[in-house]
């Protein structure tokens, strides 16, 4: 009887986890057929403006709608690089090229393509001006920063500003990413890293795969990442990278 119990129990168990992940495959379905919609549209509509009064438009007219429409397009890129990543990730054959970083430049190129796409959205960089070394993949951290950055841009009222932070210890270099949004609850601090979990108290934007990306990318670097235990208003996301030694200049 008590074996009969415990196959019964699994078998209720192995329901529940299909069950989860039939929900979760039609939740991510439903995601990304919404959040592709709004690009696209976006997308042929600007482009669709611009060829059908080409000859009328004034040239400001023109670099504003092909500027609109490359926004749209680079939103499509993004997202479309969240789910090959995710997949990637799931099969263990995301790749990475390691070698000395200057974190602070990427952190520097970060900042300014936010700044580009949101000239209303200061962010304020606190760290030393100097190269900070790490040894990583700069493309891959570029990509943890990007995500950082729009995570907390959609999160914080529109025209508030980001803090970056950048500090350099001996064998490892810290970086965080802090908001004016309404904060994560303590007992939401950890999921929001899991896939398909969507921003935070009314935020709902977005695949829900971003920060589930950024925690695999810090970790295969020998990093973590947490959210900030904070009582102030706002909410801290921040990592950690093994620091590395200035990449010596070999002189020809």
């Amino acid at each position: 009887m008590f074996a009969l119990l415990r196959r019964l129990a699994a078998a209720r168990e192995e329901q529940r986890r299909l069950a989860e992940i039939a929900e979760a495959r039609e939740e991510f379905t439903s995601i990304v057929s919404h959040e592709l919609r709004t690009p696209v549209a976006g997308l042929l509509g600007f482009l669709q403006t611009t060829i059908d009064h080409w000859e009328v438009m004034p040239d400001e007219e023109r670099r504003r709608a092909v500027s609109r429409a490359f926004t749209n397009a680079r939103a499509l890129q993004a997202l479309t690089s969240d789910v090959l990543d995710s997949a990637s990730i799931e099969a263990q054959t995301l790749s990475y090229r390691f070698e000395p970083i200057d974190v602070r430049a990427l952190v520097d190129d970060a900042v300014a393509a936010l700044e580009d796409a949101s000239p209303d959205r200061p962010v304020h960089v606190d760290g030393p001006a100097g190269p900070v070394w790490v040894r990583g993949d700069a493309i891959r951290l570029s990509q943890v920063l990007a995500n950082l950055l729009d995570n907390a841009a959609k999160s914080s009222p529109a025209g508030s500003a980001l803090d970056v932070t950048i500090d350099r210890r001996d064998r490892e270099v810290a970086l965080a990413v802090r908001d004016r949004g309404p904060g994560i609850a303590a007992d939401e601090r950890e999921r929001v890293f899991e896939k398909f979990t969507r921003g935070r108290a009314g935020v709902g934007r977005g695949t829900g795969l971003g920060l589930y990306i950024t925690r695999h990318i810090v970790e295969a670097h020998g990093g973590r990442i947490w959210v900030e235990p904070d009582d102030q208003p706002g909410a801290t996301i921040r990592f950690t990278l093994p620091a590395a030694e200035a990449p010596s200049v070999v002189e020809v």
